[in-house]
């Protein structure tokens, strides 16, 4: 897992906003009606931003949450796989296909620009078997 060992090496904040951003990117090349090419390129980068935030955002979600972390993962895919299948799938219904992009593009792309933000708020998670001071 490349991924993992560069969040590792790099850092899982710093991994999780670069996967924001390729997310974005990745995202937004299904917009318009995609070529053979597009589409390509778009699935590489789509598999790279799931690579680079999906194992990275649980491990830094479990890291954050403690003792509780299996009830707040738990409740977090649980509420994450509701609002995609409902809203994502009456979104695409509705107003088609790229609407649907359209938003997964924009919502990535304010991830990815508010995530310098909301790291600077995240504390250093505390190392099994010390005390915090």
């Amino acid at each position: 897992y490349p991924l993992g060992l560069l969040s590792d090496w790099l850092g899982k904040k710093f991994v999780l906003g670069a996967g924001f951003a390729l997310t974005a990117l990745a995202q937004s090349l299904f917009i318009p009606a995609p070529t053979i090419p597009t589409l390509a390129v778009g699935f590489v980068l789509l598999g790279l931003s799931w690579a680079a935030t999906d194992a990275t955002g649980r491990a830094l979600a479990a890291d954050l949450a403690g003792s509780k972390a299996s009830t707040n993962l738990g409740s977090y895919h649980a509420v994450i796989a509701l609002a995609g299948a409902v809203g994502g799938g009456l979104l695409w219904d509705h107003q088609g296909p790229a609407s649907l992009f359209v938003l997964a593009t924009g919502l990535a792309a304010a991830a990815a620009l508010a995530w310098p933000l909301v790291v600077r708020h995240i504390a250093k998670p505390a190392v099994a078997g010390h005390a915090k001071h």
